[in-house]
């Protein structure tokens, strides 16, 4: 029947919640891709991240199994996002030091041009200027 777990790793497959008509999904991620119209996909709620997959249609099992109408049944996983956020973090600030030292080597490198500039001006220079006692 629509709604009715068959399995359900977070309760360690309770049996009083299995197959139980009283109980039914418990957050609106769920209940929305019961209701859904998709096959699969992806919902994002909060600090939870719910993928679901519809079993095949009647349409599927139809060249072999006329009367079939397809199990009907949706599997949901349902992952928390906290290790995924922390993850991310971890990231962002691996991406910000990046930044920092890509700016942090502009600068050497700009410091290292002027100097090279400089250097090459000078040496000019001091050739013109040994070029004109001669």
């Amino acid at each position: 029947d629509e709604g009715r777990l068959i399995a359900e790793t977070l309760s360690g497959h309770s049996q009083d919640r299995l197959m139980n008509d009283e109980v039914g999904v418990d957050d609106e991620a769920s209940a929305e891709a019961l209701a859904g119209a998709r096959a699969k996909g992806l919902i994002s709620g909060d600090h939870v991240l719910t993928a679901f997959a519809r079993t095949s249609s009647g349409a599927v099992y139809e060249p072999v199994a006329r009367a079939f109408g397809g199990l009907g049944w949706t599997v949901l996983v349902h992952e928390p996002t906290a290790q995924s956020e922390s993850d991310l973090l971890v990231f962002d600030q691996i991406v910000t030091a990046l930044r920092q030292w890509r700016l942090m080597l502009a600068l050497i490198l700009a410091g290292i041009l002027a100097a090279c500039l400089l250097t090459a001006a000078g040496l000019a220079a001091r050739q013109r200027g040994s070029g004109d006692e001669a």
